[in-house]
């Protein structure tokens, strides 16, 4: 059987996860209604209207389930709890790296890449990002390991680990509206990915770095402010595109 290694949240970790996001959806449930009381106290918190809706819908309930109340809504606030402990693991990239592929998972899909497809591996920042040889981003993604841990599981494994991060740095330039270098449909993508960016609307953001990527340009983001390079394939030249949408290619929907 081949072997491989697992990067992500392991069953210790989902545990811990589930249980403290269960204790505490029981806690809020329980203490529900004096909490919503003392809520509606204070002014300075966000929501008022929304909190006084739900406070008389409370005291319109309470009479019908008596001393049932608070077993409910304890059951209730602890049920949510378990519901978002599970979408915040689903949303954490998770890896299984062996000699051959390296096999990720986020969002209930599954991306398959060649090591035969990988020119360049590393982190820039928060996300683990992944090269093919002509240039082309394969994977551009936020990680939530140490770095160690990471760069220790590509190395073992005998990717091509830059350690000293992005080995393009240097080519990436601040985007700003009339640059001369790029083309017009550039522009254009890159502006409404700015107010993408602006409206924390993540995928449309990742929607449109994809089709700069059709364009032969690799975007990566700071805040709101976007940073550009043109692709570079092994040979040092401008890459043909290829393998833009590759990683689109090899997703599997369970």
């Amino acid at each position: 059987m081949e072997s491989s290694t697992f990067l992500g949240p392991t069953k210790k970790v989902k545990a811990i996860l589930f249980s403290g996001f269960a204790l505490i959806g029981f806690i809020c449930g329980y203490f529900a209604v004096g909490m919503s009381e003392w809520v509606l106290g204070l002014s300075w918190i966000p929501y008022q209207r929304l909190l006084e809706v739900l406070h008389k819908h409370l005291l319109k309930i309470q009479p019908l389930l008596g001393e049932w109340m608070t077993i409910v809504l304890a059951g209730a606030g602890a049920g949510i709890g378990l519901l978002i402990a599970f979408l915040l693991i689903d949303k954490v990239l998770c890896a299984d790296i062996s000699d051959q592929e390296i096999v990720l998972y986020k969002d209930k899909r599954t991306y398959k890449i060649s090591k035969a497809d990988v020119q360049h591996v590393f982190l820039d920042g928060d996300e683990l990002v992944i090269l093919a040889c002509n240039g082309h981003e394969l994977l551009r993604e936020p990680h939530h390991l140490k770095e160690n841990i990471v760069e220790d599981a590509f190395v073992f494994h005998q990717y091509p680990w830059e350690q000293g991060g992005d080995p393009f740095e240097v080519q990436f330039q601040l985007w700003t509206p009339g640059e001369k270098d790029i083309s017009k449909a550039a522009h254009a993508l890159l502006n409404v990915r700015k107010k993408a960016l602006e409206d924390k609307d993540e995928e449309e953001a990742a929607k449109l770095r994809k089709e700069l990527a059709d364009l032969n340009i690799i975007v990566r983001t700071k805040g709101t402010k976007q940073y550009w390079r043109f692709v570079v394939g092994n040979d040092g030249q401008l890459a043909e595109n290829r393998l833009g949408a590759c990683i689109n290619d090899r997703v599997v929907t369970h």
